[in-house]
């Protein structure tokens, strides 16, 4: 019996000692504040404050001194309403609701105790609450984070666009390598990506369409937008921009004018990278767009010099998003990311949380790392569409080398070499002239794929208005073709689905007027609306 028991005590131990690291990463999950991840269950936690300074230890890819303060969500402040009332601050009103007013008095209040900057503070209905500062202490913000309050912590992050510019050796977007049907070898058809995802047809040279996405808007926070540009003919909510000024709030808890999302007047400061005006180019332009008539709003999240745009954060992130959905339309609304933390944002994360919640549709690219979406925000986040890469190269279909891949990608579509406006300011050469309004080139990354789909959602939207996040996603998915994909196997998670256009109510049968568009490579094109597009020549080096 005795050798039993110590038997039976020998298998108990080796059990815990295997079972250990996952009881100790369940523990800290359990804690962490994020919420509604696939890989992450939701923060219960109301009483452990240093589990909610999030993304201290971060090495990289952080700004200095600036950090993100969220408060807890509206259903959680009842039940610290009574901690408020007996706050030693003196000069905090007395609220059980986390309001406007009280969201700009209670960041004030703290503030003022701590000695903090305030550099914003989010106070939009249905969006965050909380407040961007400056410290430089952080035991203040570890004193903070035992406010019961405060939901996390986190410093800025820095966000990066997930596209790269590629100049093809065969020379101008005529078709002439292998990514195009056989009858298009030297001009007369779409971009290989729009023929693609066209997929009654499979590759044919045309796009064919029904709907055009008119009455959705599509959000965007990105590094600008040139919406002079002739791919889109005016279909813009508002250009609305920052110019990488430092922000403060007044005693009313108000942001500074200089940064506020208002239009940007000088040309050369509508997207100082180029980033925003491709990835709008590919889900709405006329020329190289899904949802041609779509309205596009991109929101500048990046500084005007955009140095491969590498100065675009999270506290921006989350103020375009706030933007998006304190002023959407009464139509459809899209929110398009097509930039990425490498490594998760609580802060990103939340925002992207809080447009789904307001049901506004969400599509966001799987990262160019080729490593787990799960890894990295936002592609980490249940309720958003994820869209990983593909390549087409001899008309095999296979995952883009560099695309994320995983069980937080929903589906997949075209990454390499796809064409869209280029205004000349990104960090290749196309022979594009600077802010130039009719300039194109090719691109490609998972933030190209991403537009691909979000054009998509517009193309369902536009008929089932209605529709919330998580039907749109539904449509999207079972309107996909479920084909052989190289390089997508089971044990990834990588669903094999490739994007299809064919969603319910663009019917199939229907091309666009005329047959198609003309060749690329000089002359012009005559739009559906009526518009003369000129067709631009590239000049590769």
């Amino acid at each position: 019996m005795r050798r039993v028991t110590l038997f039976m005590r020998i298998v108990l131990s080796s059990t815990l000692v295997a079972l250990l690291p996952t009881l100790i990463k369940a523990a800290h999950n359990s804690v962490e504040p994020t919420s509604m991840l696939r890989h992450k269950p939701p923060d219960k936690s109301m009483n452990i404050p240093l589990s909610k300074l999030v993304n201290f230890d971060r090495k990289i890819d952080r700004v200095p001194n600036q950090y993100i303060v969220i408060y807890r969500d509206d259903s959680e402040w009842a039940t610290i309403s009574a901690y408020v009332d007996a706050t030693t601050f003196k000069v905090e009103p007395t609220i059980s609701a986390l309001t406007t007013d009280g969201t700009a008095a209670l960041s004030l209040a703290f503030a003022r105790r701590y000695g903090f900057t305030l550099n914003r503070i989010y106070k939009t209905n249905d969006g965050l609450r909380g407040f961007v500062l400056s410290a430089t202490n952080e035991s203040d913000l570890m004193d903070l984070a035992q406010d019961p309050r405060i939901k996390f912590v986190e410093p800025v992050l820095i966000a990066h666009p997930q596209t790269t510019m590629n100049i093809q050796s065969t020379g101008a977007p005529n078709c002439t390598d292998s990514y195009c049907a056989p009858q298009c070898k030297g001009g007369a058809c779409v971009p290989w990506d729009l023929d693609r995802i066209d997929q009654v047809w499979s590759i044919d040279g045309l796009y064919h369409y029904v709907a055009t996405g008119a009455g959705v808007t599509i959000w965007l926070a990105d590094t600008g937008f040139q919406h002079d540009h002739v791919d889109f003919n005016g279909r813009t909510v508002a250009l609305a921009g920052q110019n990488g000024n430092a922000c403060t709030v007044d005693g009313n808890g108000n942001i500074t004018d200089q940064c506020q999302f208002v239009p940007v007047t000088n040309s050369a400061d509508y997207d100082p990278y180029g980033h925003g005006t491709l990835v709008a180019s590919i889900a709405a332009g006329n020329t190289y767009g899904v949802a041609k008539r779509a309205n596009i709003d991109v929101q500048q999240v990046c500084g005007n010099s955009a140095a491969a745009g590498e100065d675009c954060t999270t506290a921006w992130i989350a103020a375009a998003i706030d933007f998006s959905i304190a002023n959407r339309s009464s139509g459809p609304n899209i929110l398009l990311s097509a930039l990425t933390v490498i490594g998760t944002s609580a802060v990103f994360d939340a925002s992207v949380n809080r447009a789904l919640a307001i049901g506004m549709t969400v599509v966001v690219d799987a990262g160019n790392q080729g490593t787990n979406a799960c890894d990295n925000s936002p592609g980490d986040v249940a309720g958003a569409i994820t869209v990983g890469g593909t390549d087409y190269s001899n008309n095999v279909d296979s995952l883009w080398s560099q695309s994320n891949f995983g069980p937080c990608v929903d589906i997949l579509a075209p990454a390499l070499y796809l064409w869209a406006a280029d205004n000349g300011n990104g960090d290749g050469d196309c022979g594009v002239a600077q802010n130039s309004t009719t300039g194109v080139c090719a691109f490609s990354g998972t933030s190209v794929a991403a537009p691909l789909v979000a054009g998509i959602a517009a193309l369902y939207l536009q008929n089932y208005p209605n529709a919330s996040p998580a039907a749109v996603k539904s449509a999207i998915n079972s309107a996909a073709a479920q084909i052989s994909i190289a390089g997508v196997t089971p044990l990834s998670g990588t669903p094999s689905l490739m994007a299809s256009v064919w969603v319910p109510g663009n019917t199939a049968g229907a091309e666009p007027p005329g047959g198609g568009f003309p060749p690329f490579g000089g002359g012009t094109v005559t739009l559906p609306s009526g518009i003369i597009m000129p067709i631009v020549n590239l000049v590769l080096n």
